[in-house]
């Protein structure tokens, strides 16, 4: 929404949201979109995941790719995703989990996810500092955002005393909200703190590796913004080697690992090789400096002054 208001007048369910108040000017209000639409305000309408309110608007109309939804999908003007792989997959009627066998469509686009301004490396920062401190410095490694078996990282709690025995300083951080559905996940070695979202530029900078993981294949083509988030904080992420990571990090970057989908841990060798590539990241300042340089400088693809040009290019697209 950031992104069209460069462009476009942009409303949120009747209301303008305007990226220069607080709260982007969305206090209380109530949905008048089918209002608006019978006005024909609107030269297009942005739906996700509101099959009812879709079928009923009129005009150009555009959906979000996921949830599949066969009747939304049919009237749809075009369908966005986060990730040319998704984009790809859709367009060229490759099987992808979620969707119908063999499911094609000429009319899906990317709508890249956009990194708000305030994700910059801030490592010289006191904030961050602070935080560095707080965790107990040395080596930090850091896993953001929620904690579900789906994408916890079960291998990587399992290598980490091995890692903590060879380098006592390393030190952990979860950031999240503990789901009841992972009560025993966590280890002594993993330290649990609550960030608020203005703190998390800080709290990502504050440390030099960021975990990522993902149990299914799923992972092939969703977007992230932890990993554009922490790219644009110039902090590395460790991941599997997902379609959708290698188009965000680079099909050379270093500190990807095999996957295979799983019931929870990987294979013992590739939980072999994860643990191989942590301590190499440990021990070598070089390929830190490297890789902290190279994802700043792809990260430059996600931020705003780059992305809103596209946007406006691909909006040009569907509206014509």
């Amino acid at each position: 929404m950031k992104g069209l208001s460069n462009f476009a007048d942009v409303y949120y369910s009747g209301r303008r949201f305007d990226p220069n108040l607080p709260n982007f000017g969305m206090r209380d209000y109530k949905s008048t979109i089918l209002e608006m639409a019978r006005q024909q305000k609107y030269d297009a309408y942005y739906v996700r995941n509101n099959p009812k309110l879709f079928r009923k608007l009129k005009g150009k109309k555009i959906y979000y790719a996921s949830p599949f939804n066969k009747k939304c999908f049919n009237q749809a003007n075009a369908i966005t995703t986060h990730t040319d792989s998704l984009t790809k997959r859709l367009r060229n009627g490759i099987d992808t989990h979620g969707y119908p066998k063999n499911y094609k469509n000429d009319n899906v686009y990317t709508f890249h996810q956009i990194v708000d301004p305030m994700f910059k490396p801030l490592q010289d920062h006191p904030r961050t500092k602070k935080i560095r401190e707080s965790l107990g410095g040395g080596f930090i490694m850091g896993h953001f955002g929620a904690l579900r078996k789906s994408c916890f990282p079960y291998s990587f709690s399992k290598i980490l005393p091995n890692i903590k025995k060879e380098y006592p300083e390393v030190n952990v951080v979860f950031s999240t909200k503990k789901s009841q559905n992972c009560p025993d996940l966590l280890n002594r070695h993993i330290k649990e703190r609550s960030f608020s979202y203005e703190d998390m530029p800080y709290a990502i900078s504050a440390c030099d590796l960021i975990l990522y993981n993902f149990r299914g294949t799923d992972g092939h083509f969703v977007g992230s913004m932890k990993i554009l988030e922490a790219m644009s904080c110039g902090v590395p992420v460790f991941s599997p080697r997902f379609d959708a990571r290698v188009e965000e990090l680079g099909e050379d970057y270093e500190m990807f690992h095999s996957f295979s989908a799983n019931g929870g841990r990987f294979l013992a060798k590739i939980e072999k090789e994860m643990k191989h590539k942590l301590l190499a990241f440990i021990e070598d300042g070089g390929l830190r400096k490297r890789l902290r340089e190279k994802v700043l400088e792809r990260a430059k693809f996600y931020q705003m002054m780059r992305s809103k040009k596209r946007l406006k290019k691909t909006m040009g697209e569907i509206l014509r």
